[in-house]
């Protein structure tokens, strides 16, 4: 019988749910609803960032946000407790085909978490972090329309800061 081995034997493949590819294409952030991409996120199935897209996933967690880019791993294990997900840019979830694959995009995560951990290791006061993740992702989009279609509650997440914090760094420019 054809399928998956799994841990206590084989799945049959009528019990195979297909992945779906969340596909997105230069599409705004209002345009696209967190909804969308929770349940791929809770599924508990491993999956990541397409490497060859140039967007990022902001992952909102009940005490802190995660800021993950191309290659990075998501779902499964990581990202239960996720309540919202912003989807910046183009971004793409595609299924992990090996153990290296799925290593690679675990290490990806890891980097993409010591990013912001510096950032916030750098700049001591609120006001400042909220600048500095701002810039960051000016500088990684390249323009200030996109950093300014994301929500002050989920950079207030990132970085550890208030929403009116943040609404207050934008002003700064």
């Amino acid at each position: 019988m054809p399928g998956i081995t799994a841990l206590g034997g084989k799945i049959p493949e009528d019990r195979i749910a297909p992945i779906e590819v969340f596909r997105v294409v230069s599409m705004t952030l209002s345009q696209l609803g967190s909804t969308d991409l929770l349940p791929q996120l809770r599924g508990g199935e491993l999956l990541r960032l397409a490497s060859d897209r140039e967007g990022c996933l902001i992952l909102c967690k009940p005490y802190q946000a995660d800021l993950l880019g191309p290659g990075a791993a998501v779902g499964g294990v990581l990202d239960f407790d996720c309540f919202e997900a912003i989807a910046i840019g183009d971004v793409a979830l595609v299924h992990p085909q090996d153990y290296d694959e799925r290593s690679h995009s675990l290490a990806t995560r890891h980097l993409w978490q010591s990013y912001k951990q510096k950032l916030l290791e750098c700049q001591r006061f609120p006001m400042q972090r909220a600048v500095g993740i701002l810039n960051l992702l000016r500088q990684y989009f390249e323009t200030d329309d996109i950093v300014q279609e994301i929500p002050d509650r989920a950079l207030a997440l990132l970085v550890g800061v208030l929403p009116p914090t943040i609404a207050a760094a934008r002003l700064q420019k």
